[in-house]
């Protein structure tokens, strides 16, 4: 009896240590994954710049200087950070996010068109940003999983606002002009009738896509009445009004474009354009 009493004891006292030894390991591994995963970036030089335009697009530039220690981006060097954009004036909820990836330390540079600023009021803002370590697991740069966010560090600044107006375009009536093309030799006419082409037309404001119309086939003049969604823009932006010839098994030919200023669209002269083998061009914002 006392020999079975005995094994017990030591099957307890083995059992116990094992536990003990199990979680002291297990809470050193966590020691040195948080060690791995702390580091103390910071923002330097935080700049703001509300003149600026990009591509016809007027917005806000944000300069700053990204430091980051030697050692993190030694140990992560595909390290993204996540930048978002807060403002008193919109409540403090975000207003613009984006993604960095880099893997040293430098001055960045970020281009937020103020049609994304749309929530902000006109005038004077005080824009906060703040980047955080976002962190992922290595070995899988397909699928990256977020392993934890660390090292927030916030800036601020002053910037004013321009006021953000809202539209929408209605094109009714568009018209190549033929002696600057030849329109019958834009697609084969043995296997699409005339030759014409296939007119569809997109705009655009810098890098944003406003509209892209359907296709009317065979064609020197666009056939419909077309309305674009609602959009954002602030005064000095331009629209991209482009015209191409659809194929279906290439890339669409370009026909011809121009650059519209966007606050000269309320002037009933400003409706009727013409330029280049845009021959002619009826389009007015929506009432």
């Amino acid at each position: 009896m006392k020999k079975e009493t005995l094994w017990l004891i030591s099957f307890i006292f083995a059992l116990t240590v094992f536990q003990s030894c199990k979680e002291e390991s297990k809470s050193l591994k966590m020691n040195i994954v948080k060690t791995l995963y702390t580091t103390d970036t910071k923002i330097e030089n935080f700049t703001l710049d509300s003149l600026y335009r990009e591509k016809g697009v007027g917005g806000l530039t944000i300069t700053f200087f990204l430091n980051i220690p030697d050692d993190f981006t030694e140990k992560n060097p595909d390290q993204a950070y996540e930048l978002i954009c807060t403002s008193k004036n919109a409540l403090d909820t975000p207003v613009f996010s984006d993604t960095i990836y880099t893997d040293r330390a430098g001055t960045k540079k970020i281009f937020i068109p103020y049609h994304k600023l749309n929530t902000l009021k006109k005038g004077k803002n005080i824009l906060s940003m703040e980047v955080r370590n976002n962190l992922y697991q290595q070995g899988d740069s397909l699928r990256p999983e977020v392993r934890k966010f660390d090292g927030m560090t916030v800036a601020s600044g002053i910037f004013i606002m321009p006021e953000v107006q809202k539209t929408a375009l209605i094109v009714t009536k568009m018209e190549t002009d033929t002696t600057l093309y030849t329109p019958s030799q834009m697609d084969f006419s043995m296997l699409w009738g005339s030759g014409y082409p296939d007119l569809f037309w997109e705009g655009t404001i810098g890098e944003r896509k406003i509209y892209t119309s359907q296709t009317c086939k065979n064609t020197i003049s666009y056939c419909r009445k077309d309305t674009t969604p609602a959009f954002f823009y602030v005064k000095g932006d331009s629209l991209r009004f482009s015209v191409y010839d659809f194929d279906a098994v290439s890339y669409h030919d370009f026909i011809g474009s121009m650059e519209i200023p966007l606050s000269t669209l309320s002037q009933p002269a400003q409706q009727f354009r013409s330029s280049g083998k845009i021959k002619i061009l009826h389009i007015r914002p929506k009432p």
